[in-house]
Parts: structure tokens; sequence; C-alpha cells
């Protein structure tokens, strides 16, 4: 089939529709060949198994189907084969049923037209051409409210095919107090950035708590919104349960576990740092005196001296670079008992590294998985006795990874250290961490898949924002429309048409909080389309839901604004005689006129500007090693002539002086041969 229409499409189409049919003819045949079978192909087979066996043999019990649009075929098909059962019955979340007939042709398409992939109701379209049923068909299990009905309706017009939008001037006259009705539970959150739409939110369901037995959900697809009204929660001591779980890449246990490998792997200062400043490093078993030592380490050792694998050299050339006459003063501040300690800290981290770092070339997995959790286990991490839900979720990984299930399987896989860390990032990105056992019973996190089958007396509708909620549709650089079609792919816009429709579900909570933010990190946005034609439709009707939204986000910047707030008067510093300096070089007296608080921050408060970790050596470094090379050769041979092989002693001097800065390869390979 590609081959033959590939000269319909531009030269860079032809070549992906070639390369499209080399791997659906050989991708079978190498799974065949390995006697694998594809996880989709797997699914799908299963439930056509599935199909056959209640065609046949019919269902032992009332089977009924909850929730799904039936955007997977196999699983509308599956839905189509209940549905024809005696005991069987399909629950269509959403279907609107008072939807204008000339509405619903433009969202089904057909005879020529494309359907409206954008709009709402179109996978539940798609979904009864499938069950081979029409909409008048389907019969209401309830009557909403007269004020949801009506919201029901608003909202059904809002998100009109964008053929219907002409006729929203007669449909809105005389309407009024019709949409003032159906928005009087409504309120918008239009927060300044992201910490103030979290902050709102958490205060508004806070709020709710205050009503005995009322319940409250956040409904978000923004993972990042979640975890920051969690956080903004906990300052009342409230724990949430999130249906959609935490990747376990963001949680401790994830994050040291990700940090150990990258300081095996990487061995910079920046990694080393990261690892000893996370909360579960331990090395020295004490976790407050580690935290103390790892931030003097940081000051006094990496940010002072260049890198060097050798613990004990790289003490030893810190605290010489402390007794200089230009060393910070935290490190001249430091003593013999605590340059000891940080030696030791270092040291021992180190050694809890070893495990990953003595593995050099290929490996099996499970041999990498033994060395991972040995490096866990010296730096203070619970490997054999987990506590919490991430570190049990950790394990089992770990369990998975090594081949609980095909040891023989993981055995045969042999891979670097490079190779490790990658296949460690992917499965501790996909691997997932439910909510606190402990959580409040009454406030809920959900995704918009959860939000279908669950209700609540407030819903807070977080991230509408373009790109956010809906989603972006992302151009496939591979395929484009014609070639997705005929391969039997529904286009981008689909996602836009299924976030469409879990707003508008999520719409008829009896109490609905709609935010978003004007600015996320950083950049401004655009509001949702979705609140845009709600806003556009319901015209001066909205402005009270916006005033209510605004009251919210008054209370989310009044919550940490001080109370008392009095003005300090202009400093003066104005150090004891004794304290200030007697002399200056011709450079100072320049900084003295132009900035005198540099003099002040420098010479009486001593505030010195700490070095940059994994710093590349600079140019005085290397200079004064150099000087250093050639002044004891002088020294060695003040007069006379040279001996012969006084050039290898002197690039074996070289050596020797700049042994820290061929620890640095960039260093190593451009700057040595200009020495």
């Amino acid at each position: 089939m590609y081959k033959r229409q590939a000269e319909d499409y531009d030269g860079y189409w032809g070549i992906t529709a070639r390369f499209l049919q080399i791997a659906i003819e050989q991708w079978p045949a190498i799974l065949n060949e390995r006697e694998r079978i594809d996880a989709a192909d797997r699914r799908a087979r299963l439930i056509e198994r599935e199909i056959a066996d209640l065609a046949a043999h019919g269902a032992r019990g009332p089977m009924i189907v909850l929730g799904s649009t039936g955007t997977n075929r196999a699983t509308a098909r599956l839905m189509r084969a209940i549905a024809r059962l005696d005991r069987g019955a399909v629950a269509l979340p959403g279907l609107d049923q008072t939807m204008p007939e000339a509405d619903w042709r433009s969202v089904v398409g057909g005879a020529g037209a494309q359907p409206a992939w954008g709009h709402p109701q179109a996978a539940l379209a798609r979904l009864l051409l499938t069950l081979d049923c029409d909409r008048r068909d389907v019969r209401a299990l309830g009557a909403p409210t007269e004020a949801l009905a009506q919201r029901a309706a608003l909202v059904s017009q809002a998100l009109a095919p964008s053929e219907a939008t002409a006729a929203w001037r007669d449909w809105r006259a005389g309407r009024d107090a019709e949409i003032a009705a159906a928005l009087d539970g409504v309120a918008l959150i239009e927060a300044a950035d992201q910490r103030e739409e979290a902050l709102a939110i958490a205060i508004r369901l806070r709020e709710v708590l205050e009503t005995p037995g009322a319940t409250a959900a956040l409904i978000t697809p923004d993972r990042a919104i979640a975890r920051r009204v969690r956080a903004e929660l906990a300052r009342w001591n409230l724990a949430v349960d999130d249906s959609g779980g935490e990747s376990l890449a963001v949680s401790p246990a994830g994050g040291f576990a990700r940090a150990t490998l990258v300081a095996a792997h990487d061995g910079g200062d920046v990694a080393l740092v990261a690892l000893l400043a996370h909360r579960a490093a331990a090395p020295t078993a004490d976790r407050t005196r580690t935290a103390w030592l790892a931030q003097k380490l940081e000051m006094v050792v990496l940010r002072a001296t260049p890198y060097d694998p050798d613990p004990a050299r790289r003490i030893e050339s810190a605290r010489s670079a402390a007794r200089e006459r230009h060393a910070h003063p935290a490190a001249r501040r430091t003593t013999p008992a605590e340059w000891a300690e940080i030696e030791r800290l270092l040291r021992e981290t180190d050694n809890a590294l070893a495990p990953l770092r003595a593995l050099a070339g290929q490996h099996a997995l499970p041999v990498w998985i033994a060395a991972h959790r040995a490096c866990l286990a010296l730096l203070g991490a619970q490997v054999d006795a987990p506590e919490g839900d991430d570190d049990r979720m950790l394990a089992r990984l770990f369990d998975e990874i090594a081949g609980a299930g095909d040891a023989q399987a993981a055995a045969r896989l042999h891979l670097t250290l490079r190779e490790y860390v990658g296949l460690f990032d992917q499965l501790l990105s996909a691997a997932v961490v439910r909510g606190p056992q402990n959580s409040h019973a009454r406030l809920k996190i959900l995704g918009l898949l959860e939000a279908r089958l669950l209700d609540a007396d407030l819903v807070v509708l977080a991230g509408l924002d373009e790109a956010v909620w809906p989603p972006q549709p992302k151009s496939d650089p591979f395929l484009n429309r014609p070639l997705r079609a005929q391969i039997g792919l529904t286009p981008p816009e689909r996602r836009i048409g299924q976030s469409a429709h879990d707003f508008a579900m999520a719409m008829g909570a009896p109490h609905v909080v709609l935010t978003r933010a004007l600015k996320r990190d950083g950049t401004p946005t655009v509001a949702s389309r979705f609140l845009q034609r709600l806003a556009a439709l319901a015209d001066a009707c909205f402005d009270p839901v916006r005033e209510r939204g605004a009251t919210w986000r008054a209370l989310a910047r009044e919550i940490d604004r001080p109370q008392d707030i009095r003005a300090i008067a202009q400093p003066e510093p104005k150090p004891p005689l004794a304290l200030r300096p007697t002399a200056l070089s011709v450079t100072r007296i320049e900084v003295l006129r132009r900035d005198p608080y540099a003099i002040y921050a420098d010479r009486i408060l001593e505030l010195k500007p700490a070095g940059a970790l994994d710093a590349e050596p600079d140019a005085a470094e290397q200079g004064t090693a150099v000087h250093a090379v050639l002044r004891e050769l002088a020294l060695r041979w003040p007069s006379g002539p040279l001996p012969a092989d006084a050039r290898d002693l002197l690039i074996e001097a070289a050596r020797i002086e700049l042994a820290a800065f061929f620890a640095n390869p960039t260093w190593r390979a451009f700057g040595w041969p200009k020495v």
C-alpha cells in the first residue's frame, strides 16, 4: 500500500512510507523468530478471545462497562459484545442527548466530511457506530437538577462545532437568567503564577473541610500542579491521596538511587554534592553530622581545589590551599579535627561508590542491580528493610528488573555502566508510587480518567491553559495526516476532543472552581479554548464567575503577607577603628571610591565568593604551577649547561606539579599539549 501511494507525497514522506512498510513487514517476522508477541497485539488477542467466549457461552452474571469512551478499537468491540448480552450494559459517560441533530452530524462526519475530532462527543459518536446504535437508542440513567441541566446545556453550546458558533447570538438571546443560574456555583481563579494558583487551590480545598461531610477533588492533567497543591496543603498537616500517583523518579528513594548512579558514573563534584545533600545520605552513620560535613566539604574542598579522584590527595591539596594568603575564610577557620572528619566523609563516600565503579566493561543486569543496592546500603539507604512507600516501590523495582519474572532473560542482558544508567532512568520514571496511607478521606487529587468515575461536592479544574488542558497537538515528523489515516491512526486532535469531554463532564459537579496561571515558568500563557468559549458565550454573565475566583486569589496573596511591616533605616556600617584596614592596594582604592560596601564585605565581614564546582583550571593556577617547575629547575642548575635529559626532567616535574589538573579530561586533552 505504501509503495503504491508513496509517489502521491513529497519525497521525504515517500521515504517514511517505505520505511514503515519495512517495519510492518519485518517486525512480525522478528517477533516470530524470537517467539515473542507485541504487547498491543497480545492485548488485542486477549480481548478478541473474551469476545468469542461471550458470544459462545454468554456471561456468568451481570456485566457492566463504566467510564470508557471506547477510544481503543479492541475495547470498543468488547463493549459491543457486552451490550448484546441479555444481562450486559454499557454506560456511556457524558453522552450529550440534547445536542442539536445538525451539530451531531457535524461531529460524526461522513459523506466526505471528516469527523470533528476536537469535539467532546467525537469519541462517543464513533463508539455508537461500533455499537450499531443511534444516540436516540440510549436511555438516561437519571436526571440532573435544573441548575445542572442548564449548565450542561451551556457547556454543550460553548463547545459546539465551529460551524455552529454562528448561531450563538440567537441561542443566547433572552437567556441571561438561565446562564446566570447555570454559572451560579462556578468560580474562576486567574492566578499570577503557578505558586499562587496552587496556594489558592489549597485554600479552597481546605475551606471545604469546614463543612461536615463535604468532599472536594482536584482534577488536573498536570502532575506539577498536583505536587504543588500537595505541598501547600502540608502547611495544615493535610495529606491527600493522588489517584495518578507520583513517578518514583521524583520520590526521595528514587532520587537518591538516581543520584548514586550519577555520582558513580560521572564522578564530578556536582554529582557528589547532589548525592550528599540528599536526606538519606549517611555514609558516616550520622545523618545530621553528615549534612553539616557535606556543606563544609563543598566549601573548603570541592570549591577550593580542582577535581582529583584520590580523596587523600584532594584533602591534602585543600589543606595546603587553606594556608595560602588568599584562602577563603571558611577554609582558614577549619580545625584539624574538622579536616579529619571531612577526609573521613570523602573517603567513606568514595568507598560506598566502589561496588559500581569497580565494574568495568559489560556485565549482566543482575550484577549491576546487586552493585547498585550495595552502594545504596553503604550510603545509608534502607535497602534491606524499606520503610516508606517509595522505599518499598524501589525494592520491588530492583527485584523486577533483576529478573524475578524471567531471571534467565535478565542474565543474558549485558550492559555497561552508562547503558545501565539509561535503562534504570527509564524504568524509574515509569514506576508509580501511590498516595500516603494516612490521606484525608474527604480530599482527592484525580487524573482525568479517574474523575469520570468519582464525584465530589466541589471539584477544582486546574491548569486550564493552552498546551496543558487541552494538550498541545504534536505534529508527527514521520507521519503526515494522510499517512496516519492510511494505517488507521487517528489525527492529533483526538486528544483535544478527549480532554474536552473530560472538561465537560467535570463541569457537572455542584460547585466548580476553574483555575489557570497567567504565567508558567515565567512565560505568559493563553487561556484554554474551553474557558475562552465559555466566557465568550456567557458574556457579561461570566463576570460574577471571575469575581468569585478573585476572592480566593486575594486570600492566597494575603496568607503569607507579614502583619507587621516596619521600615528599617539605611545601613550605615561604621566598624571600629581596630577592624578597619590600614593599607589597600591601588586597585582596591579605586574600589573603595566606587563601592565602599565591597571593601566592607571583603575586609570587615570577610565575605568572599566561593569557587565554582567542577570549574575548569584557570590560566593563573596553571601559570603558577609552571613557574614553580621552572623555579625548581633554576635552583637545581643555577649556572652552567643543563644536563642532556633536562627536557625529560622538566616534563616529569610538570606532571607532578600539575597532577591535579590531569583529572580534568578537557585540560588533559587540550591544556597539557600547550604546556
